[in-house]
């Protein structure tokens, strides 16, 4: 390997650690934060928000890694550009694909290691962090009722909770009950607590009416109450046994289960598997095989800039979509191929072709 390749895969890799890193951070915060309200408001401890944020780490990495190349390597070419560091080579006679060899071998290394995690780790962490959550959600029942919004967790079941204390007292509570066909139910209360056992989950309300409208009889009948207990009649809900999806199973598993048992859902999955690290080479060879010619010309390489936004976007957006009809019908998923393996062929092509002098 030459002296070039060494130094460019070298900044390559370094700069790709470092926005990798960043951008998990600011992705993780975000995710963190959309949980963390609805958790600390439910009583769950903080050990099990962190495992939760932890576990889901692998996932979100994973699906930044083509992201995180395309950027490190735009970056890098902007340098290569305003440094005049491809006139030299130009100069020295390298060709487009010498030029463009190291981005090429850093992002066959992220491709590596996106498999890696589409493989092992992603469906690792994500078994345990789905798991965390099915065991909360079986923990704190209180996850079903959530302050400030309209609820409907529950078949059938409407919630209103105006807020909640430390000590887990609900305030101002409205629901509706529709479980039954012929029957409404309404009942309000100023306050009230979740009473949990291993058999069911009920709601003791305090200060308040119930009011049950009988369509049948046509019939409103309206009670006022100091002390009410409600049954949600969960017992269902709490004998539920957790099952691994596609996403918690290693790619073994997730090919046994797919060509097996044709599964839609496990072959679709394969699919992303394999296809997704593949975005990797291509966000990551891209803007050097458009940016190698013609990049002293101004104007020409804003262009090649519109192209790479408009080429990236739409190259991703096809294999989504591919994605979403093949969940429906498996038949689609030639999208998600054709998305993934023709810009390969497309970059291979451009970085070929004979220099004009």
């Amino acid at each position: 390997m030459g002296l070039y390749n060494k130094y460019q895969i070298n900044r390559l890799l370094r700069l790709c650690l470092i926005i990798a890193f960043f951008l998990t951070i600011v992705l993780w915060v975000t995710q963190s934060f959309r949980i963390f309200d609805l958790i600390i408001s439910n009583g769950v401890e903080i050990k099990d928000f962190l495992k939760l944020s932890i576990y889901i780490l692998p996932l979100l990495i994973y699906n930044i890694l083509p992201f995180t190349i395309l950027l490190t390597a735009v970056l890098e070419v902007h340098k290569m550009i305003k440094e005049k560091e491809l006139l030299i080579l130009q100069s020295n006679r390298y060709s487009d694909f010498q030029i463009a060899k190291p981005f090429i071998i850093s992002s066959v290394l992220m491709t590596l290691i996106a498999l890696l995690f589409s493989s092992y780790l992603v469906p690792k962490g994500y078994k345990e962090f789905k798991r965390l959550q099915f065991s909360l959600q079986q923990n704190y029942a209180s996850f079903l009722l959530e302050k400030g919004i309209f609820s409907s967790k529950i078949n059938g079941l409407t919630f209103y909770i105006a807020n909640r204390s430390k000590d887990d007292i609900m305030h101002g509570i409205l629901m509706n009950d529709s479980r039954t066909s012929n029957k409404e139910i309404t009942i309000t209360a100023k306050f009230g607590r979740l009473s949990i056992n291993d058999s069911n989950i009920a709601l003791v309300l305090q200060n308040g009416t119930r009011q049950e409208y009988d369509r049948l009889a046509e019939k409103l009948t309206l009670i006022t109450f100091n002390k009410y207990l409600f049954n949600l009649e969960l017992a269902n809900f709490l004998k539920q046994k957790y099952t691994d999806g596609p996403n918690e199973k290693y790619i073994d598993q997730v090919i046994e289960v797919a060509f097996k048992e044709k599964d839609n859902s496990y072959i679709v999955n394969f699919h992303n598997r394999i296809l997704w690290p593949l975005f990797c080479i291509i966000l990551g060879s891209l803007p050097i095989a458009l940016s190698v010619r013609n990049f002293y010309h101004r104007y020409i390489n804003r262009y090649n800039n519109i192209k790479l936004f408009i080429y990236s976007t739409t190259l991703v957006s096809i294999f989504t979509f591919g994605e979403n009809l093949a969940a429906k019908n498996v038949n689609w998923s030639f999208l998600m191929y054709i998305s993934a393996i023709l810009p390969i062929i497309f970059i291979l092509w451009l970085l070929t072709l004979r220099r004009e002098n």
